[in-house]
């Protein structure tokens, strides 16, 4: 095998275990203990600590919007997700159980670069209780740093970015970060 097809078969095998990836999501990122940077050291709007950047999105079902800020005094749950995406698949049992078990903490799902109606179908499958939107050309997505999908950022009351987690989230990490705003 040709040493340029071996490399982009090994870069195919990464974005595919980190998780789904979509062309359009923003520039490459990592997390740091202190945020999200991007290429070069910019930082992007969705810093840990930082007031998370406020968004109105439509709403997925129905004909309403969510506005961020009307969460503010809640804890805050937001999941950046989309129907296509495996892992989103995987860890949506674990948003739909805590968001059940836990109705002090805001849960607001963002559907990023899907078609609505697969977005509805999704939702249904899964029978989602939350907030759901949809971030139809992944606006607000590239201001929390988005990538690649799944992303859930979690807020404290005030609104501040408390971490970002890129990836499938587990029950876990959602139960801890409910305990610690005793919630």
């Amino acid at each position: 095998m040709p040493r340029r097809a071996l490399l982009a078969a090994l870069a195919a095998a990464v974005l595919l275990a980190a998780g789904c990836s979509e062309a359009g999501l923003g520039d490459e990122r990592a997390q740091t203990d202190t945020g999200v940077v991007g290429p070069g050291g910019r930082t992007v709007d969705a810093t840990a600590g930082e007031r998370a950047p406020d968004f109105s999105v439509p709403a997925l079902r129905g004909d309403g919007e969510y506005v961020l800020a009307y969460y503010r005094g809640r804890p805050v749950v937001l999941n950046f997700w989309a129907s296509w995406c495996e892992p989103c698949k995987r860890e949506m049992p674990d948003l739909v159980a805590f968001a059940t078990a836990h109705p002090a903490v805001a849960v607001l799902g963002l559907a990023v670069n899907d078609k609505p109606s697969d977005s509805r179908r999704f939702a249904d499958r899964f029978e989602v209780p939350y907030d759901l939107g949809i971030d139809q050309k992944a606006r607000v997505a590239g201001r929390y740093g988005v990538t690649g999908l799944p992303v859930t950022v979690l807020l404290d009351r005030e609104g501040r970015i408390v971490s970002t987690r890129f990836g499938a989230i587990s029950r876990d990490e959602l139960e801890s970060f409910a305990e610690r705003f005793g919630a």
